[in-house]
């Protein structure tokens, strides 16, 4: 029977997370139908024999999957899964399935891993007066790291691998995919926070995420939909043959088989990403010859009818946390892009995890990549957000074909990571040393976070702000009700010393251009709202992973009296 569990079952897993999966569990399998009412936390608490908080933490994390809904006043209820039941049917028949049948037969293939960074932002006008960055009490417009937050761990780790293991470990040639030491922990590591089963084999490591995009682009972009430029069946498949201009035969191995960017006239792969996003991510592509398709945003993530229009075979998406929305995609819409996937043989989807170890609230939110049942997930992490972009560690775990792929057509590149750096990362997941670090890493920026809300909420400027998507990971929304501009606030904002991103530099118009220079800033007349939002109210992009506690009260002053200098 629904919602009545047996917690003596649970073994080593925690009351909350037993309590949160056997719900899950049952919503997944159909035994309860979408709308149905939620017992009470206290009805569940005394039938379970836990705690109200017990209920409480369940439920939240439950919400925040998108598996159920509160509503005010009434309780919770069970959502709509569209794509479940599509789902399940795809998880019965995947033994008959040819391209799993074949990702399985190369499963044993080297690859590399990789994992992809914080969106880089290019300064805008308002960014660029001519106040010195050393007058600035906080920079919220880029990912700054702590100072000394993980130097020392990693000082301290890289002198133990230098004084500790043997010159075959460290300095013997590696793979192309990386140090198989490393890979394994990675793999570990994965299964213990991410729920996935990686094999080793599968990962490449790579000197940040930007190294990732261009080799993932190498190896879809004969898969993906063509653009306007020609037609897909002038894209020669993977190993298969492409009739040059003379009508001669050439094979495509090896090296060879890597993409170069499409020239003027010729067939272009359409990959989508989402709109607002990551712009550093579609020059990437463009610059291997993609048509790059900007899809919009809606409460539950990128667009799944957009995405169909859009022609798109490969799509690159942030799910658990998305840049720069903070939004997480919700359990329904990914069911549903679990279904576009199978709707096509040849179909991708790039899933983006750039810091899922710091959201600040419930559990991690579970993987695609640990659903996906049809091989066709490119999972991407990224060591950047815990140890520092200045190391460039990162890892990308591709499906078994994939593997096999980048074995043949990359693997003649040299790691763009070196071994010694290598070494030292495996020793800190080996040893626990980096959970702790990121454990102690996320209580100290929640701790400044909630600083941060709370200043801001005692603010003279608390009734025009509100806050959006603060629990998902290091950055949030702080929207703005004034009658300005979002480049009018952001200048009144360095004024004061505090550095902001409006949301509309992450944005693009259906042509293509900058948001900014096709539709005007979001504010006070603003031609339309900005892709993903139903209103046009200026809206800043928070990254506050730089942000010392002790600069926490002169932040909150310097945010309130620009937002009270631009009310109208």
């Amino acid at each position: 029977m629904a919602f009545h569990y047996d917690m003596t079952r649970r073994g080593s897993c925690g009351l909350y997370e037993y309590l949160y999966r056997c719900i899950r569990a049952d919503i997944e399998r159909g035994a309860v139908d979408p709308g149905d009412r939620l017992p009470s936390k206290r009805a569940l608490a005394a039938d379970a024999g836990v705690s109200v908080i017990t209920v409480e933490k369940a439920y939240a994390q439950l919400a925040a999957e998108g598996y159920i809904q509160s509503r005010q006043r009434r309780g919770y209820f069970v959502s709509r899964l569209p794509g479940a039941a599509r789902h399940a049917s795809i998880v019965r028949s995947v033994a008959d399935h040819d391209l799993v049948r074949a990702a399985h037969a190369g499963s044993g293939a080297r690859v590399g891993s990789s994992a992809p960074t914080v969106p880089s932002v290019a300064a805008s006008s308002a960014s660029s007066a001519a106040d010195p960055a050393s007058s600035l009490v906080a920079d919220f417009s880029w990912p700054v790291s702590n100072p000394g937050v993980a130097s020392g761990l990693w000082s301290k780790a890289l002198k133990a691998t230098l004084a500790q293991e043997s010159d075959r470990e460290l300095y013997a040639p590696q793979p192309s995919q990386g140090s198989l030491r490393l890979r394994r922990a990675i793999a570990a590591h994965l299964s213990a926070v991410r729920g996935m089963d990686v094999d080793p084999g599968c990962i490449v490591i790579g000197a940040g995420a930007q190294i990732l995009y261009g080799q993932v682009a190498q190896l879809v972009a004969p898969l993906g939909e063509v653009g306007a430029g020609g037609n897909r069946g002038a894209a020669a498949p993977w190993g298969g043959v492409r009739r040059g201009a003379a009508g001669r035969q050439t094979t495509a191995r090896g090296a060879g088989a890597a993409r170069r960017p499409a020239r003027d006239g010729e067939p272009r792969p359409v990959i989508a990403v989402e709109n607002p996003g990551y712009s550093r991510l579609s020059s990437i592509y463009a610059s291997y010859g993609f048509d790059v398709r900007h899809v919009p945003l809606d409460a539950g993530g990128i667009d799944i009818d957009a995405l169909d229009a859009s022609g798109a075979g490969i799509v690159h998406i942030m799910p658990s946390h998305q840049f720069p929305t903070g939004r997480v995609t919700s359990v329904t819409r990914r069911y549903e892009l679990l279904g576009w996937l199978a709707g096509g043989s040849e179909r991708y989807l790039v899933e983006d995890d750039y810091d899922n170890e710091f959201r600040m609230a419930g559990r991690p939110i579970p993987s695609l990549a640990s659903i996906d049942v049809l091989g066709r997930v490119i999972y991407i992490g990224t060591f950047s957000k815990s140890l520092g972009s200045a190391l460039r560690l990162a890892y990308m775990v591709l499906p078994p074909v994939l593997a096999a792929r980048y074995d043949a057509a990359l693997g003649f590149y040299s790691s763009t990571v070196g071994v010694v750096d290598q070494i030292c990362l495996a020793r800190l997941l080996e040893s626990g040393d980096y959970a702790r670090h990121v454990n102690r890493y996320r209580t100290q920026r929640r701790q400044v976070r909630d600083a941060l809300l709370a200043a801001l909420a005692a603010s003279p400027a608390a009734p025009r702000l509100s806050v959006e998507e603060a629990d998902s990971g290091l950055h949030f929304v702080l929207a703005v009700r004034t009658g300005a501009t979002e480049a009018q606030i952001a200048r009144a904002g360095l004024r004061h010393g505090v550095r902001l991103a409006p949301m509309s530099r992450y944005a693009t118009a259906d042509d293509g251009a900058p948001w900014d220079d096709a539709a005007g800033y979001a504010g006070a007349g603003a031609s339309a709202p900005l892709p993903g939002y139903a209103d046009t109210m200026p809206r800043f992009v928070m990254q506050y992973d730089g942000l010392s506690p002790e600069a926490v009260p002169r932040c909150s002053a310097a945010l309130a009296a620009a937002v009270l200098e631009t009310a109208r």
